[in-house]
């Protein structure tokens, strides 16, 4: 059993209860996967929403990233040496 304080809250997974969590998964991920959240996580860090998960519902990060800052996206942005194209 884990004794990290980073545990999910229910409805969570995991890897998205903080930045060392989230480029755990992300490493694990599909190229193409792994691009995809990184763009996510880019417009996230500039303090945008990530979209809405079901039309009718809240945010992405309203939901799975309510304790993030941008500069936890930004954290995990930068292990990737990722910079989105303007």
């Amino acid at each position: 059993m884990s004794t990290s304080s980073n545990t999910a809250k229910p409805g969570r997974a995991n890897w998205t209860t903080s930045p060392a969590a989230a480029t755990k998964h992300l490493r694990g991920l599909s190229i193409p996967d792994r691009a995809r959240l990184l763009c996510t996580f880019h417009r996230m860090s500039l303090g945008e929403d990530g979209g809405q998960i079901e039309p009718w519902g809240p945010p992405v990060r309203a939901v799975l990233y309510p304790e993030w800052s941008n500069d936890d996206f930004k954290q995990v942005t930068e292990a990737f040496a990722f910079h989105a194209r303007a």
